[in-house]
């Protein structure tokens, strides 16, 4: 992992996690609010070899009354990762 000295909207937060055994979905970093809640931004997959997908968060999240809440069981998402990010293996 590597850890930026300061914060800086430009480095996506300045966290890097660069090794990870599983799957990770990076939703970057928003000042005073969650990233996820801006559905035209990005978030990257990346699973266990280092295979990496970008999808827009309303891909990801239903957005209703100032709320966002993730689509998906770990089912639900397994089968959209097959279609929307081959590359990208869940690991379950």
């Amino acid at each position: 992992m590597t850890v930026s000295p300061r914060v800086d909207p430009a480095e996506r937060g300045g966290v890097e996690i660069s090794s990870y055994a599983g799957l990770m979905l990076d939703g970057g970093f928003r000042m005073g609010e969650s990233p996820s809640g801006r559905p035209e931004a990005d978030a990257i997959f990346r699973d266990a070899q280092g295979h990496t997908c970008t999808v827009k968060n309303k891909e990801l999240f239903t957005y209703a009354n100032g709320d966002h809440d993730f689509k998906f069981t770990d089912a639900q998402l397994k089968a959209w990762l097959a279609t929307r990010c081959p590359a990208v293996n869940p690991g379950y």
